[in-house]
């Protein structure tokens, strides 16, 4: 870059191109004028403004940086049950960076099926790697975040009674006749619902039963409802005797375990739901995604882990 300032020869020599410095450019965390440092710094990387002028110059330069857009406007869809997790972390960073950011909470099959249909977001927060796999071909490589386990939740008043404490015994045929209200969510709606229906299900002469049948069979009432928080609101008001969803659901209202549930898990490697991150292929602002994305994992881990989430995200750890 140097010498495409003066009219004089190149003359190349391999052994010196393993000598390179990087350029780059850093904005104060602290800072009052943080918005328009960022607007700044993101011209100038953005590959059809500033790194367009730097090529000019000699300087070799990334090929796959953002798109300049003075404000721009960006999706993301994630679970449901993320939302407790990243919704002020979100807006936080809308705000510091000048962003829009559209952010779509829902069942995790209602959003795959959004995706279906041609709604591709700039990335993905998934409840569980089962529906990242669906869209895979949509997006990069995902990262492993967090866990979130499965759970039996019930009234304090309902504590009780043994049905509500664990799968099994929800499954035994009620004897008296009176079975429970159980609220589930929805299997073709919800990573939740789907999870719940496959996992805590049988086979029965080489054909899956799903776990709803297998409940109404024995007795029960089952009702679905789209996403995890709609069950846990059916049991605090007493709607439903019984629900499952998943423990950061339970807690994501301090006063629930305190006051109003009693949580009990279910154990074992079926209740455990993994909750992948990806940016979608041909993103025009994949670098501002990553920079939400360390946003949430650098500062988020203590929030996930007091709504009852297990953090695995290391950034050593290799892309899924």
């Amino acid at each position: 870059s140097l010498v495409h300032q003066f009219d004089v020869e190149v003359v190349g020599d391999k052994r010196l191109d393993a000598y390179k410095s990087n350029i780059v450019v850093s904005v104060l965390e602290p800072n009052k004028y943080a918005t328009e440092a960022l607007r700044f710094a993101r011209y100038l990387t953005a590959k059809d403004k500033g790194l367009a002028v730097f090529k000019e110059h000699g300087f070799k330069v990334m090929e796959d940086g953002d798109a300049w857009v003075e404000r721009p406007k960006i999706s993301l869809m994630a679970g449901s049950m993320l939302k407790p997790g990243i919704d002020e972390v979100i807006k936080r960073f809308s705000k510091r960076e000048g962003v829009e950011i559209d952010t779509v909470y829902n069942g995790c099959g209602i959003l795959v099926s959004q995706m279906k249909s041609g709604k591709i977001p700039e990335a993905y927060f998934s409840c569980d790697v089962s529906f990242m796999t669906d869209v895979a071909h949509m997006f990069g490589a995902s990262k492993d975040v967090s866990e979130n386990k499965i759970v039996l939740i019930a009234p304090k008043k309902k504590s009780g009674d043994d049905r509500v404490k664990s799968i099994e015994a929800l499954k035994r045929k009620v004897e008296s006749g009176k079975g429970l209200k159980v609220a589930l969510a929805h299997p073709d709606k919800s990573a939740l619902g789907k999870l719940t229906e496959d996992r805590f299900g049988e086979e029965r002469f080489g054909k899956p039963v799903g776990l709803s049948a297998i409940l109404t069979e024995a007795g029960h009432k089952v009702t679905h409802f789209d996403a995890g928080h709609f069950v846990v609101n059916q049991v605090v008001t007493g709607a439903s005797e019984v629900g499952i969803v998943y423990v950061s659901n339970a807690k994501s209202n301090p006063d629930n375990p305190k006051k109003h549930l009693d949580i009990y898990e279910i154990g074992g490697k079926k209740s455990t739901a993994i909750q992948p991150w990806a940016v979608a292929k041909g993103s025009k602002h994949q670098y501002m995604m990553g920079r939400l994305f360390e946003a949430i994992t650098g500062r988020q881990q203590g929030r996930f882990e007091e709504l009852g989430f297990t953090w695995i995200y290391e950034e050593a750890k290799g892309e899924r």
